[in-house]
């Protein structure tokens, strides 16, 4: 078979064990996908929005499987992926940070999120206008979560706010009820906690 046959036979392959509950067939689909499409240098430089796709894919079973030393691997490849135009470079962002914020944050590494949120925040506000309004949430939640588990409540006030004043233009409900409540407990590491009553 070709390159090709054999990549379109692992993409019906991950569309079918993607809707089965036990998740690590699909990841070895996900891995033999990204292994043939890197033995092809061709392939991977004209298709290069495919192969980043691939590698997301393949990190979010790394995730959910929770193999780490394999996501982190793959993360960057992600990061390292070279751009041929702005929707790559968006695609990487999106792809890169979502995942190194939300298993940091899960971790319980705050003080990695805080390194990492300086280039995060300045990715989000140049590339935020062409976000899907649920990965610019998504994005304000992490910071939100991540500044308050490292006791920076004033800048996860900030990122809390930004939810609350964008709904619902572009805030989802969970996202917005989220918000609502975890303001109250911003309140409280503040020692506002007048503000609280009744």
């Amino acid at each position: 078979a070709s390159l090709t046959e054999k990549l379109s036979l692992l993409t019906i392959k991950n569309y079918y064990y993607d809707s089965l509950p036990d998740k690590k067939p699909l990841m070895r689909v996900r891995q033999e996908w990204v292994e043939e499409a890197e033995k092809n240098e061709k392939f991977r430089s004209e298709n290069a929005m495919q192969y980043l796709v691939g590698l997301n894919n393949l990190a979010n079973s790394y995730d959910e499987l929770g193999m780490n030393d394999l996501l982190q691997e793959i993360l960057k490849k992600i990061n390292a992926h070279e751009h041929k135009n702005l929707d790559e470079r968006i695609r990487t962002f999106i792809y890169y940070y979502n995942l190194k914020l939300v298993g940091d944050i899960n971790a319980g590494q705050f003080t990695e999120c805080l390194a990492s949120f300086p280039l995060a925040e300045r990715g989000l506000n140049q590339y935020g206008r062409w976000f899907h309004p649920e990965y610019k949430q998504g994005f304000r939640y992490l910071f939100a979560y991540g500044y308050f588990g490292a006791g920076k409540y004033k800048e996860a006030l900030k990122w809390t706010n930004e939810m609350i004043v964008n709904y619902p233009k572009e805030t989802l409900e969970e996202y917005y009820n989220f918000a609502r409540i975890f303001i109250l407990l911003i309140y409280f590491g503040l020692g506002h906690d007048g503000l609280l009553g009744s």
